[in-house]
This record gives C-alpha cells, structure tokens and sequence, in this order.
C-alpha cells in the first residue's frame, strides 16, 4: 500500500530511532550488582523492543488495511493532480461556489479555584 510506504518513509527513521536511543539509554541497567537493577533493565528493554516492533511492523499493515481511505492534501498532489485542481478552481463568474460553516470556537469556560475560609484564631 502506499500510504502505509509514504508513512514509514517519513516516519518510520524517527520512530527506529528514538527506540533505540531508549534502548541504549537503558543498557548500563544491565551491568548492574543489583538484581531488581537488572530485573527492571529485562523489563525496559523487553517493552521497548516489543513497542517498535508493533510500531514498525504491525500498526502500518493494520491501519492499511482497516484505516481510513486515502485523503490527498496539497503536499501529496502530483504534478497531473495540481494541473486537474487548476483546471476545477476556474469557474465560470456566473457559478456560485458551495460554502460551508466553520464551527466557531466553544467558549472558554472560567476556572476558578474556591476561596479558603479563614478560621478565626484564638
């Protein structure tokens, strides 16, 4: 699938990358004395590997095959999409484009913290 190729393309170095930085910042865990040292290195290390596998190999195939479809944006258009986009957005004066309403914000909700009563001292 090509999404899923553009997507390890782009990403895929800095996921493999921060893995192992992880993975080597905890190798002197296991030139430890200490067993429980030693224990939560085997542990570390265990759940690191097993995170960029499923990151690198398993979670791309998954979402290729149950993702969304593909939505092309305007850094992934091809230079025959860019001239068929040029070739939609000239319309006629007379046609009126279709618009759609942008949600506004929500409003910001105040926080505020409750006042501590005072006790009276003696």
């Amino acid at each position: 699938d090509a999404r899923m190729v553009r997507a390890l393309t782009e990403t895929g170095s800095a996921v493999f990358l921060g893995g192992l930085t992880a993975l080597i910042g905890t190798v002197p865990m296991a030139f430890a004395n200490s067993v429980v040292i030693r224990t939560f290195f085997s542990l570390i290390f265990g759940t690191i590997l097993l995170s960029l596998l499923v990151g690198l190999m398993l979670m791309p195939v998954v979402f290729s095959l149950i993702g969304p479809g593909a939505v092309k944006s305007a850094f992934m258009l091809d230079d025959d999409d860019e001239k068929q986009l040029d070739v939609e957005s000239e319309q006629p004066p007379n046609k009126v484009a279709a618009t759609t309403a942008v949600p506004t914000a929500a409003p910001l909700i105040m926080v505020t913290t409750p006042s501590v009563p005072e006790f009276p001292r003696k």
